[in-house]
């Protein structure tokens, strides 16, 4: 025997109530999954950006020190001296967003090394 219309209503919309949790559940884990990437996305960029702004300043003693020795003129040691300071200073930044990396922590004491050797 069939069940009448006003008793499969109330089975119908108990199913509507389940799936329409469940799939809010599930899209609250998504969205929540989706902000966490965002994040590391964000601090994956910040720390590129700083290693490239490393590589620049590096770029720039390089550059300064070859006009210093070709021309002896002391003007091309101003970028020398500024890239002098500032790259301690970047990787004390990198250094403080990378603190839960161990990983990343070694091979920036390597950068650290290297740079502090190249200025030298």
């Amino acid at each position: 025997m069939p069940l009448p219309v006003e008793r499969k209503l109330p089975l119908i919309l108990f199913f509507v109530v389940i799936v329409l949790t469940v799939l809010g559940f599930a899209l609250y884990e998504y969205t929540a999954s989706l902000q966490d990437a965002v994040d590391v996305e964000k601090s994956t960029q910040n720390t590129i950006s700083k290693l490239d702004e490393i590589l620049r300043l590096t770029l720039d003693i390089d550059s300064s020190v070859s006009r210093f020795v070709i021309t002896g003129s002391d003007s091309y040691l101003v970028p020398f001296e500024g890239a002098k300071l500032k790259i301690p200073q970047n990787l004390a930044q990198l250094r403080a967003m990378m603190m839960d990396t161990p990983a990343g922590l070694e091979e920036l004491g390597s950068l650290e090394s290297w740079t502090n050797q190249y200025i030298q």
